[in-house]
């Protein structure tokens, strides 16, 4: 083992709010600290780096080579810290909430963190005058970028960030022929487990984004009748290019495209909701629109018969549509038809209705719940006079009177329960 120790001098104020931490590339560890600023650290051969905080003060120092038996003595004088700042752009605009990380060359010591803010910018302070650090940018979709030796203080730094690197690939097919294979793995580094998956599309092509930092990828691709593993090297910059698992690998036809315009009639809803449903469950797609800002159409459909259209809007009665979904326009009309809320009660001894297991809804068109307890609330349409319920499992569904309600518009139904 080696041993180092040394005293950090500065301030006496300072020193009372004193820590000190050792580094190598891989760990930090805590050295014995005393009151006093002096400290000790036994440790294995080899480079480690020193950084001493208090407040905003700071010293650095940087052990090479300390070797087998060796006693190292440092001294660390703290000073007043300066700042690196900046902003990061590359994500159509300005950067927000990349990540920032201050680093002493060489043994990769920490010296600040910072976080972009919404217009980008970023600031890492408490760094030591005139000492060159390195700057590490990361950020969600982006490459990892490094900007080495940059001497602090340093205003006006300016990062631009890459997007992460893309693979596509395919398999070729014959003609007539469907596509084989399903499902492509990709890892990284020497872990072997799957970090990425994705599957191949009808046209027999698949597409892997936000890939890792590393010098190649292994890829693993797998379907009927074919399995394929491969290292694919990754460019320092832009994109690998496209794998072909099987040659010849041509253009895709383009497939034909549908869309989907949601016409109401009547009074204008507030806010619709809309969910595309495709048969064998091939693939589900909701949004929302407001139809004061021009009309509600999904595009880029897949042509399919047999599509679930279901559409709701505050203050309506969801509606539901079955239709073929051509290529080309299609369409569905959607009229609001008024809701309200009717509150129930359960009339009878409490001992009755604990025991009973009502169910309640407001027409045959409309799914059951249970009505827990004495009362219960449903949401159905205005033009409904009656609600119905059931008393027992299985048993008949009968019939109660809506009455009217207050000047909220709610409606009002007691069910005896005898």
């Amino acid at each position: 083992m080696g041993r180092i120790h040394g005293r950090v001098a500065g301030r006496e104020a300072a020193l009372e709010e004193l820590t000190v931490r050792i580094e190598d590339s891989v760990r930090g560890y805590q050295p014995l600290v005393r009151e006093d600023g002096t400290f000790e650290m036994n440790l294995p051969p080899g480079n480690y780096g020193i950084v001493a905080r208090a407040g905003n003060e700071v010293a650095v120092a940087q052990i090479d080579d300390l070797r087998e038996n060796e006693d190292r003595t440092v001294v660390l004088v703290l000073v007043e810290g300066v700042a690196i700042a900046g902003r990061v752009e590359g994500c159509s605009g300005p950067c927000r909430e990349a990540s920032i990380r201050v680093q002493v060359p060489g043994v990769r010591l920490g010296a600040g963190t910072s976080e972009s803010d919404g217009k980008g910018e970023f600031v890492v302070e408490g760094l030591v005058p005139g000492r060159s650090y390195d700057l590490v940018f990361e950020a969600k979709g982006k490459r990892r970028l490094v900007m080495r030796s940059v001497s602090a203080p340093a205003q006006g730094i300016v990062a631009t960030l890459e997007a992460a690197a893309t693979l596509s690939g395919g398999f070729g097919l014959e003609p007539g022929q469907k596509c084989p294979m399903e499902i492509v793995e990709l890892s990284a580094g020497d872990e072997m487990r799957s970090s990425q998956i994705s599957h191949f599309d009808r046209s027999c092509r698949f597409r892997l984004e936000d890939l890792p930092e590393a010098e190649d990828v292994h890829l693993r691709a797998s379907g009927k009748g074919w399995h394929f593993e491969l290292d694919v090297p990754l460019p320092a910059h832009g994109d690998p290019p496209f794998l072909c698992l099987r040659p010849p690998c041509r253009e895709p036809e383009p497939e034909p495209e549908a869309s989907l315009e949601i016409v109401y009639s009547g009074a204008s809803p507030r806010q619709m909701y809309v969910h595309v449903g495709f048969p064998e469950n091939t693939s589900r797609i909701a949004t929302s629109c407001d139809p004061s800002a021009g009309p509600c159409v999904l595009a880029d459909l897949r042509p399919s018969p047999g599509v679930q259209v279901h559409v709701g809007a505050i203050g309506c009665e969801r509606r539901s549509f079955t239709l073929d979904l051509r290529p080309g326009a299609n369409s569905v009309i959607f009229t609001c038809e008024g809701m309200r809320r009717i509150q129930g009660v359960l009339k009878g001894s409490a001992e009755r209705i604990a025991t009973t297991r009502a169910m309640v809804r407001c027409s045959s068109e409309q799914p059951p719940r249970p009505a827990h307890g004495f009362v219960f609330v449903l949401q159905c349409p205005e033009h409904l006079s009656t609600v119905e319920y059931q008393l027992v499992p299985e048993g008949p569904w009968r019939v109660a009177p809506i009455a009217r309600g207050n000047a909220n518009g709610w409606g009002f139904v007691e069910i005896a329960v005898e």
